[in-house]
């Protein structure tokens, strides 16, 4: 558990669509920087990377320049996600916490910021958190979250 919230990797090559981001997010690395999006952004999902970002709004254009940036492809991997549980996270915060925690969101984290680099460094490099607020989520083809929250069948209180 991070947080007030329980983290889930990904299988690697497994993360398949499109996403498309409204809400809170952070630029773990290189620089931690708050993300906000009112609009969607999407971003397209192929054999667990991501392959293109579309849109023409500062968010979108925002991460598509941080993709562009990055020196090495990992950059592009769907590595893990979190469902939050955390009542009193606030997404304007747009912290740490509130992109891990807040409650019935769905945090998908990309890059992959903990393998070896060639250079020899082991610093966290670019990861990216991004927060999608008022999902559904099913677990096991059971119902888990329907617009954000919980389903009395998931029972969370």
């Amino acid at each position: 558990p991070l947080c007030a919230s329980v983290t889930m990797p990904f299988v690697p090559g497994s993360a398949q669509g499109t996403l498309a981001f409204a809400g809170a997010g952070r630029f773990q690395g290189p620089e931690n920087l708050p993300l906000h999006s009112d609009q969607p952004v999407h971003l397209s999902v192929d054999a667990g990377r991501v392959i293109e970002v579309q849109g023409n709004h500062a968010a979108a254009i925002a991460l598509a320049d941080w993709f562009a940036r990055a020196e090495h492809d990992d950059v592009y991997v769907i590595m893990d996600c979190n469902v939050g549980f955390d009542p009193r996270a606030d997404l304007a915060w747009a912290d740490n916490t509130v992109v891990h925690s807040f409650a019935g969101g769905v945090m998908i984290g990309i890059g992959n910021p903990y393998e070896y680099r060639p250079g020899g460094s082991r610093r966290s490099g670019y990861h990216l958190d991004l927060m999608f607020p008022g999902v559904d989520v099913d677990l096991d083809d059971m119902p888990f979250v329907r617009a954000g929250a919980f389903v009395p069948e998931a029972g969370i209180d």
